[in-house]
């Protein structure tokens, strides 16, 4: 982002979020986004272990290319929801930081993260 972009950090962290209010929030940032010029730099979910993987895939498709950090740590997000999420890591050249830490994906989608981080070089992903 241009220096100048007016942005803001938006944590919900444990509380209590499920997929019901990830489609709420999801609805909130497309419309937030299409409607101002102010951006979200830094999203944290985490410790919301009701999300699963539907919110986070929910959550996932609702995210602008331009954001710096994301964390979803513990939600309960296994390899379907992660998948959806790293579709959205792959596009998104400004992300400076991932943590996905504490949910039971396999190693397989983690192996997949760690690729990409060794790609990645100026992004910090914890999983």
């Amino acid at each position: 982002l241009p220096i100048d972009t007016p942005w803001f950090d938006l944590h919900l962290r444990d509380t209590g979020l499920d997929p019901s209010s990830a489609t709420i929030l999801a609805n909130a940032l497309r419309y937030f986004d299409a409607s101002s010029k102010t951006f979200i730099k830094s999203l944290s979910l985490s410790y919301n272990p009701n999300l699963g993987d539907r919110g986070a895939s929910i959550i996932a498709k609702s995210l602008r290319k331009n954001l710096s950090e994301l964390g979803m740590v513990g939600c309960e997000i296994g390899d379907w929801g992660g998948e959806v999420i790293f579709q959205w890591v792959e596009g998104a050249s400004n992300l400076q930081m991932i943590c996905l830490g504490h949910n039971p994906s396999s190693e397989r989608l983690k192996a997949q993260f760690n690729r990409l981080a060794r790609q990645r070089l100026n992004t910090l992903f914890v999983t």
